[in-house]
């Protein structure tokens, strides 16, 4: 999964071969890697490892080529909005669960 985010992110090199752009034209279009998406959370990835490969990708030196070209984070966020998640969602959830345990630790 996390190879196939990445190769999305990064998208086709300037000099991409026929063959790549072909491959890319039909295997490579957002529908197709939310599938596949889709299909790994169904057998086994969570969206934790989602969440934390996206904010991986936006905050990792590793990545900095990546953060550095607008149109590879452009794919990003798109990507991340064609699978309803977000850091903002994510942090919410985070505060209101904790919110819950403290509630629950207080009541007994």
């Amino acid at each position: 999964m996390e190879k196939l985010i990445i190769r999305y992110v990064i998208g086709l090199p300037v000099d991409a071969s026929n063959w790549q752009k072909r491959m890319n034209k039909k295997y490579g279009k957002l529908s197709n890697i939310v599938k596949n998406i889709n299909y790994d959370i169904k057998h086994g990835a969570n969206k934790e490892q989602i969440i934390s490969l996206f904010s991986r990708i936006r905050r990792d030196s590793f990545f900095h080529d990546l953060q550095i070209n607008k149109e590879s984070m452009d794919r990003l966020d798109n990507l991340e909005r064609e699978l309803h998640i977000s850091q903002h969602t994510h942090s919410i959830r985070a505060v209101l669960q904790s919110l819950s345990s403290n509630a629950e630790r207080n009541s007994t």
